[in-house]
């Protein structure tokens, strides 16, 4: 037998993954980006419904916000940890998305939605998707998948689709777009089923460490006081020596011939 406690258990009306006591929204196509954070929320195209992704729901978070470390513990289904999960060569300012678009009428068909970024995106900026299979790599960008963004105001963003939103990532603003394929190359599940599965990110590249290999050649001591490097150009210390003995002996035999006249 179970014994679930009243007080445990939240009504979730729609599905989402988000209590309805910190659910921001009864339109199926809109979900918060972090509840327990805010009201900021991701919108979708009307028609199909958001949800928390498994790794986000896993985690607790009351939306679709998580992180990369989340994803290193956790994979993407909030199982155990991968061995690709850690994204070594870039860092994520904004946090990770991880979400789930169900419902699309058309299996295969592209679906739009809308991601506000309240922290703005960083200079030279790269959005990144993660499956189990393949780990990190760039979101593919082709006919049916693309990037957007838009300055926002006001903490709110252009509506989905809005010619305001333009091509790639842009430095500072704070509103992102994703057109995402249900089967597509970004589609985590990997299948043509009317849903697509995240998560994705936007990514900076991480500093690059510069290790400073100290000098490790040593000098030894030679007679009269001279210091001579053991090896390489050090060699030229001993030419050096050498060339003085012989000046020397050559200065005494020449002293030692003047004498004898």
């Amino acid at each position: 037998m179970i014994r679930v406690s009243a007080e445990a258990v939240e009504a979730d009306s729609d599905g989402d993954g988000v209590p309805d006591s910190k659910d921001t929204s009864e339109e199926t196509n809109v979900i918060a980006v972090d509840a327990d954070a805010g009201t900021a929320a991701v919108t979708a195209d009307a028609g199909v419904k958001l949800v928390i992704g498994d790794a986000a729901q896993a985690s607790g978070t009351s939306g679709i916000a998580i992180s990369e470390e989340t994803i290193a513990a956790s994979g993407a289904d909030g199982g155990e940890a991968p061995s690709n999960g850690d994204d070594e060569d870039f860092n994520y300012p904004a946090g990770v998305y991880d979400f789930q678009v169900q419902d699309l009428p058309v299996p295969g068909q592209s679906v739009r939605l809308t991601i506000p970024v309240a922290s703005g995106i960083p200079a030279d900026a790269v959005m990144r998707k993660y499956t189990e299979a393949e780990g990190w790599f760039d979101f593919v960008i082709d006919e049916n998948n693309g990037v957007a963004s838009a300055p926002g105001e006001g903490g709110a963003c252009p509506s989905v689709g809005s010619e305001l939103y333009v091509d790639g990532l842009a430095e500072g603003d704070t509103c992102l777009q994703l057109t995402v394929q249900d089967g597509g190359p970004n589609d985590a599940d990997g299948s043509t089923n009317g849903e697509y599965d995240d998560p994705s990110g936007i990514a900076e590249a991480a500093p690059v460490e510069v290790v400073i290999v100290p000098d490790t050649s040593q000098r030894r001591k030679v007679g009269g006081g001279c210091s001579v490097s053991e090896g390489g150009p050090g060699d030229f210390g001993l030419v050096f020596l050498a060339l003085l003995g012989a000046l020397g002996l050559f200065r005494k035999r020449l002293l030692a011939s003047l004498m004898s006249r």
